[in-house]
């Protein structure tokens, strides 16, 4: 008898966070079933999650563990989808609390075949607010800007948040997978450049408030973890650092999707809400010169960046679970 067709697969990056993504795990175990399947993609050092993985899929035999050569939430997202069975690919993180119709609601939501990815509700710890659609969320050009995921009814976006997103497989084949270029270990706007190059093949991306999670926000381990530095310039030098790779994204985000005359007023924007102005002059000199570096570094990786990004080479050769 043939195995059965897997329709969807839960993705879980994770980095360093051996015990919380066990949690998470076990809190998707339940949801598991015929179609569905639970794809780990782990980063870290040590075998106890392998360990624990490979425990779990002796009775839960569509849990798989992937074991990757070098860290990178893009990278590792990307060996996701190689791996991955299922025609609805669900990205979440390792530190999150599924409710039970989470998968369902994403799963329906493509019963319309316009719809090319899902971003579900997010609820950041215990604040489970939901609030009326901003407008300026709906902004054809900007929305990126100003979209917030407690919305009170479904919606079309611009984007979605990779703790909480679904997207079609073939699609994601066919844009050629999540951008490397972007800047490890700090990440920032991956999740909004998949979801316009989605939107760009001619695709919705739908808000579905039903699909919801609880987003943990564990300080400790991941892969946007800040090690502590000791001695105030070193502190100093590690903030610059830190604000560097953080525009240098925002900025090869802008750069990819963006007009020049678009890019005016993000880049303003950008200005405004990471340099603006400092008490200090050499921290009002040293966040500017991160701004020109970052935006000149963020036109050349923009000017050369061509899908797809997969990388058959990260992808360890063993792997816990069905084959």
């Amino acid at each position: 008898m043939p195995p059965p067709m897997i329709t969807v697969s839960v993705v879980i990056v994770t980095y360093n966070r051996s015990s919380i993504c066990q949690e998470t795990v076990s809190q998707f175990l339940p949801l598991l079933g015929d179609e569905v399947e639970l794809v780990v993609v782990d980063q870290g050092p040590g075998e106890q999650l392998q360990d624990y993985c490979r425990n779990e899929a002796s009775h839960s035999p569509q849990l798989r563990h992937i074991r990757l050569t070098k860290p990178g939430t893009t990278r590792a997202r990307n060996a996701g989808i190689q791996s991955a069975r299922g025609s609805i690919i669900l990205f979440v993180d390792d530190d999150v609390i599924p409710y039970p119709d989470l998968i369902h609601a994403h799963l329906d939501a493509y019963r319309d075949p316009t719809v090319g990815a899902v971003a579900g509700r997010i609820i950041e710890g215990d604040d489970d607010r939901i609030h009326p659609v901003d407008p300026r969320a709906l902004d054809p050009r900007y929305g990126w800007l100003f979209t917030r995921f407690c919305y009170d009814r479904p919606v079309d976006l611009m984007t979605a948040r990779g703790c909480n997103m679904s997207v079609r497989r073939q699609i994601l084949v066919s844009i050629g997978g999540f951008d490397t270029q972007f800047s490890p270990p700090m990440f920032f706007r991956e999740e909004s450049d998949v979801s316009l190059r989605v939107i760009r093949a001619g695709y919705r991306l739908r808000y579905i408030p039903t699909a919801t999670l609880i987003h943990l926000s564990h300080s400790t381990g991941g892969t946007r973890s800040v090690t502590p530095t000791r001695g105030t310039i070193k502190a100093e030098l590690a903030m610059y650092r830190r604000l560097f790779l953080h525009l240098r994204d925002d900025l090869y985000f802008q750069a990819k999707h963006f007009r020049l005359s678009e890019q005016a007023y993000t880049v303003a924007k950008t200005y405004r809400d990471y340099v603006g102005l400092s008490r200090w002059p050499w921290r009002l000199l040293a966040k500017n010169l991160c701004f020109v570096f970052a935006f000149c570094q963020a036109q050349l990786r923009a000017a050369r960046s061509r899908p797809p990004y997969f990388d058959d080479a990260l992808v360890s050769r063993s792997e816990v679970g069905t084959q």
